[in-house]
């Protein structure tokens, strides 16, 4: 599994600078869909799937345009948007994120 450090474009949400912006959750799968552009443009997905803390906690991927999981990345929790939905994973992402 490789790792990639992310250099992304900075958009904004209420007034904070929030690189991955919320676009889906997958309650079964345990994943949060983020969005985020590089420095070209693009749109690319990524996801911080609960692995559990038998195998790491909340892990950030790069994901397939299919949406599948593909490599680990390096990234700091302030660049991601925090869930404020009531599921499983959006507790878990949201407490992982402020804390």
């Amino acid at each position: 599994m490789g790792i990639e450090t992310a250099c992304l474009v900075v958009n904004k949400e209420n007034g904070r600078a929030k690189d991955f912006m919320i676009v889906g959750v997958d309650n079964g799968y345990c994943r949060i869909y983020y969005n985020a552009y590089n420095q070209e443009g693009q749109k690319l997905l990524y996801c911080l799937q609960d692995e559990g803390d038998r195998f790491g906690g909340v892990l950030c991927y790069r994901c397939s345009t299919d949406g599948e999981p593909d490599y680990s990345i390096k990234y700091g929790k302030d660049r991601f948007e925090v869930p404020q939905g009531s599921s499983d994973i959006e507790l878990v992402v949201r407490n992982y994120l402020t804390t």
